[in-house]
């Protein structure tokens, strides 16, 4: 950090503060992420069918890649009182409504992600590369 400059501190969604100098961008994709590992960990325990546990299996990888790429590790950004929500609802949920709920929530997720960030070359590169690492 320059002299002069302040250092800013960005609250996750619990009002702790998050890792000094996170974009805003990045911090929404980290709380997604964070949603997506905190429901993927249930369905892991909690589904009924396989392949959609092995999808939850697969998304929590993805997420650490993600946090990892940002700088950042699973869970540090917390999750939103919406996110909060969800999961409360998710805990509640069983059999065939519990399936059904993670993978809508899952879809849910990835359309908000798309619409709250833009991907720069730069991050695409940075995904790809982790991407790649991860599926070796």
């Amino acid at each position: 950090m320059s002299h002069g400059q302040k250092e800013r501190h960005i609250r996750n969604g619990s009002g702790e503060p998050v890792a000094a100098g996170v974009e805003k961008g990045k911090l929404q994709a980290l709380m997604g992420g964070d949603f997506a590992t905190a429901t993927s960990e249930l369905a892991v325990a909690k589904a009924r069918n396989r392949a959609v546990r092995t999808f939850a299996e697969l998304e929590i990888a993805e997420q650490a890649a993600v946090a990892e790429a940002f700088g950042s590790k699973p869970g540090a950004s917390g999750l939103s009182g919406k996110h909060q929500t969800a999961v409360q609802k998710l805990q509640a949920a069983k059999g065939v409504e519990f399936d059904r709920m993670y993978i809508n929530g899952q879809i849910d997720g990835h359309e908000e992600l798309l619409t709250t960030t833009k991907p720069t070359p730069e991050t695409a590169t940075t995904l790809w590369h982790e991407e790649r690492r991860w599926s070796q």
